[in-house]
């Protein structure tokens, strides 16, 4: 299975968008999916896409392979956009749906400074002593 993180954005929103591409090498995991009704090959199986939003503490969806179970219509139009473009997009990537749909000609940015974000992490980090972090 692989595992991507992205921004979805629209107008005044931004969720962070866990998507999973459903797949397997292992004949455990072949028989674990084939049961739960997703195929017995993996062509069948790597049509599947898990998404959910994993904003803490805010109003998401379950986790759902149907793009159209999700009660946003954002997350409707984001998680077809991934279904499609999966193996093209890179972790990180922004899923602009209002330009997606055509609302906006233009796509917008990260809401994100990565190379801030980067330099914050890494003094984190090399402030970290290997102790157990008591806040986890």
């Amino acid at each position: 299975m692989e595992s991507k993180i992205f921004e979805l954005r629209a107008e005044a929103t931004l969720k962070v968008i866990l998507a999973i591409k459903l797949s397997s090498i292992n004949n455990k995991e072949k028989a674990l999916l084939a049961h739960s009704g997703f195929g017995n090959s993996n062509l069948e199986v790597e049509k599947y896409f898990l998404c959910i939003a994993i904003d803490a503490g805010k109003d998401n969806d379950a986790a759902t392979t149907d793009c159209y179970e999700h009660k946003y219509n954002e997350m409707v139009i984001a998680h077809k956009f991934i279904n499609k473009h999966f193996d093209d997009l890179r972790t990180g990537d922004v899923i602009d749906v209002d330009f997606i749909s055509g609302r906006h000609t233009f796509c917008k940015e990260s809401d994100f400074n990565y190379n801030a974000l980067e330099s914050l992490f890494s003094k984190w980090n090399d402030n970290d002593e290997g102790d157990e972090h008591d806040d986890c």
